[in-house]
């Protein structure tokens, strides 16, 4: 029988900050490796691109560029509705399957630049002791686990599809808004606040005959109320993410007792304080712009942390 190979020794000089730092190198050049890879692949398709882009007529092009425009246009639109409903009605299954997604998207990259290998190689602990202990310590046999493996791996796969569609749909909608928002900042800003808005309308809309048909008051109240302090949460919600306009309109709204109900109020009440400040980025692009030049052209100091910050303005 032929000898087996003698597996090589281990250098038993090296420490663990040693195999650690060889560990993180290697974990970079696969990094830098997988990057190189991308970036071949990325420009071989530009080029492909170009050629057909060369060797197409114009006006068969425009017609395309002008289809695939429509259609991730309405991707988009589409996959902002949907989210938009799902984040008002399920919060909790949408962070579910925003994470799934981002899982999708980070696994494959892990496992091309083998990560995983290396760290387990420089873990102290074995996956083989750590699968040991489990075992120990739960109370399900082994066989159950893997035959309810076994059994729920159809639902795990159809999962994984579901999450990188979703990815992929995520990725054009983040596309197109950045476009649109270059194209046309202030109407793409409306479509945005009014897709958030939406569900709440509709959530009305359809408790309201809902509520209509309880029989006593004191039930046709409490069911108003238990909506009403769902809706203002969730226009809370809302204003926060958009702030501005839409936190000064909350701010009026908020002193306005004899028009709204009593949890909007409330909800309001806490945007007339703690309001987060505009990035300063934003800030010197806005005023560089206005004064037609850099900050240090028209001012000796210029503190990036804001002294006050209200809803339309902030001091500097």
């Amino acid at each position: 029988a032929p000898k087996k190979a003698k597996a090589p020794k281990a250098d038993k000089g090296r420490g663990p900050v040693a195999a650690t730092l060889g560990a993180i190198g290697g974990a970079k050049d696969a990094l830098a490796s997988t990057a190189r890879r991308a970036v071949t692949a990325a420009s071989s398709a530009v080029k492909h691109h170009a050629n057909v882009i060369t060797t197409t007529p114009k006006k068969q092009l425009a017609a395309r560029l002008a289809l695939a425009s429509l259609k991730g246009v309405r991707g988009a639109a589409t996959h902002a509705v949907a989210t938009s409903f799902a984040g008002c009605y399920l919060p909790k299954l949408t962070l579910v399957v925003k994470a799934a997604a981002a899982v999708s998207v980070a696994a494959p990259l892990i496992r091309r630049a083998g990560i995983g290998p290396k760290l387990a190689a420089v873990s102290p602990v074995s996956l083989k002791s750590v699968k040991y202990v489990a075992e120990l310590v739960s109370p399900v046999s082994p066989d159950v686990v893997a035959d309810l493996a076994k059994a729920s791996a159809p639902a795990v796969k159809l999962g994984g599809k579901l999450a990188k569609s979703f990815a992929k749909s995520h990725a054009r909608y983040l596309v197109v808004r950045a476009v649109l928002r270059v194209v046309s900042r202030e109407k793409t800003r409306r479509v945005e606040y009014a897709v958030r808005v939406a569900p709440i309308v509709v959530a009305y809309g359809v408790k309201k005959p809902l509520i209509k048909r309880k029989k006593l008051p004191s039930q046709r109240d409490a069911a108003w109320l238990s909506m009403h302090r769902w809706g203002a949460a969730e226009m809370r919600r809302v204003i926060a993410d958009f702030g501005g306009f839409y936190r000064k309109v909350g701010q009026i709204m908020g002193t306005a007792r004899q028009m709204m109900p009593d949890p909007y109020i409330e909800a309001f009440a806490e945007t007339m304080d703690n309001n987060p400040p505009v990035p300063f980025k934003h800030v010197r692009r806005l005023v560089e712009r206005s004064l037609g030049g850099k900050l240090c052209e028209h001012f000796l100091e210029f503190e990036e942390k804001p002294l006050a910050t209200a809803s339309i303005a902030q001091v500097h």
